[in-house]
C-alpha cells in the first residue's frame, strides 16, 4: 500500500515516556518507528516503491495530532546507515532505504 493513498494504515501506540526516535525498520509492509528504550511508538505502512518523504510526513502528522505518546517533543527517525529520515531526497523510496525490500 502506498504512505500517501487515501487508504493508508497508520498505528501509533501511546506507551512510557522514552527520548525520541533513534531508529526506524522495516517489519513487512510497515515501517517501524521505536524509541531508544526500545518502545514502539508508531507502524506506516509503505510499499517499496513509497516515498519516504511521504512517510515522513505521515509521522510529524501523527507526531501533531498527538498519537505517538508522551515524551515526543520532536520527531526524527535515523535510517539504515544513520541518515535521518527528514534529510531523505524526493526521489528516495522505502526500497532505496531499505535493500531488502525491493
Amino acid at each position: 500500500m502506498m504512505v500517501g493513498a487515501t487508504s493508508r494504515a497508520t498505528r501509533c501506540c501511546s506507551g512510557a515516556t522514552a527520548p525520541p526516535w533513534p531508529a526506524v525498520s522495516l517489519d513487512g509492509g510497515s515501517m517501524v518507528f521505536v524509541t531508544i528504550g526500545g518502545v514502539e511508538r508508531c507502524r506506516i505502512r509503505a510499499a517499496p516503491t513509497a516515498r519516504l518523504a511521504d512517510t515522513y510526513l505521515q509521522l510529524v502528522a501523527e507526531h501533531r495530532a498527538g498519537r505517538l505518546g508522551p515524551g515526543a517533543w520532536r520527531v526524527e527517525a535515523i535510517l539504515p546507515g544513520g541518515r535521518p529520515l527528514s534529510s531523505a531526497a524526493a526521489e528516495e523510496t522505502v526500497a532505496s532505504a531499505f535493500p531488502a525490500a525491493a
